[in-house]
């Protein structure tokens, strides 16, 4: 008998133990405030808090969304990159009811005022610069008028690192 409680005792003992790792796995992914991917290339951090893809699909209605793009410049030196599409897919019937603008928080930023969004991968704002310490910070806005069933609209705005002067 005592056999057979140390055994239901080691059992219980062990589902404590899983159950405290699963809580505590569920707490940290609840409160996890992930800054989505990140990019450390040529000592510029690049992040994109809401994920890099970019994708919308089946427009049952007008909508308007954000997402962000930060760059951080870590290194001494001034840095240089261009903002491109890139993957672009574009199934829309109505293109031009799709637009988006790029405005951006930061010294030396460039924008981008309001524009259809891209069939083709392309680059949207070349020879950017970013001062040693300096953050900035993209907000990319879309906006669509109407509905449009079985269509897709995806890609990637990317920073290009290189040498732009």
């Amino acid at each position: 008998m005592k056999e057979i409680i140390t055994r239901k005792t080691i059992i219980n003992i062990i589902l404590v133990i899983l159950v405290t790792i699963i809580f505590i796995m569920g707490i940290l992914f609840l409160t996890n405030k992930s800054t989505g991917p990140a990019d450390n290339i040529d000592n510029l951090k690049i992040s994109y808090p809401n994920g890099k893809k970019i994708e919308f699909n089946n427009f049952k209605k007008s909508f308007n969304k954000e997402r962000i793009i930060k760059i951080e410049n870590k290194s001494k030196d001034k840095k240089y990159y261009s903002i491109e599409w890139s993957n672009v897919e574009n199934t829309l019937q109505k293109p031009k009811l799709f637009s988006y603008k790029i405005s951006c928080k930061g010294k030396g930023c460039k924008t981008l005022s309001k524009t259809e969004v891209p069939i083709v991968d392309m680059n949207v704002l070349p020879n950017c610069s970013i001062s040693p310490g300096r953050k900035q910070e993209y907000t990319i806005t879309f906006n669509y008028i109407g509905s449009e069933k079985h269509v897709i609209f995806s890609g990637e705005l990317e920073i290009i690192v290189g040498n732009n002067k």
